[in-house]
């Protein structure tokens, strides 16, 4: 927690800055800022819109990916439901959670590692 030093000499600067700039000329500044900010995100965004398109297409590879998306989602269940499950008060049904989750683990990892197999043999990614 700072200091009331502190939080009096930072409510001073901010006084000191606006009345120095100008509240007019702050404001412009956050404007421009703000609007730097749009053209970043819609130049982030048209990647993100394109590789989505891409995988949505009928490829070899847009099935690879909507398979492991489909066993991350329920890698990710199984472990929600693990977690929610005692291990003393419910030994078999965590048991045999425990075994789906290693399972999943086991083929997301190798499903991973073949990616990156492919990734590095070609040329690009």
């Amino acid at each position: 927690m700072p200091s009331l030093l502190v939080v009096i000499f930072v409510v001073e600067l901010a006084v000191q800055i606006i009345n120095n700039f100008g509240a007019a000329a702050i404001n412009s500044l956050v404007r421009e800022c703000r609007a730097h900010a749009l053209r970043i995100q819609r130049l982030i965004t048209v990647p993100l819109q394109l590789w989505r398109i891409y995988t949505s297409l009928p490829t070899q590879l847009s099935k690879d990916y909507a398979h492991q998306r489909k066993l991350q989602a329920e890698y990710l269940a199984v472990r929600k439901e693990l977690n929610g499950t005692s291990s003393q008060d419910q030994f078999a049904r965590w048991a045999k959670l425990r075994r789906k989750h290693d399972t999943l683990l086991e083929e997301l990892e190798k499903k991973s590692t073949t990616q990156v197999l492919l990734c590095s043999s070609q040329a690009r990614c």
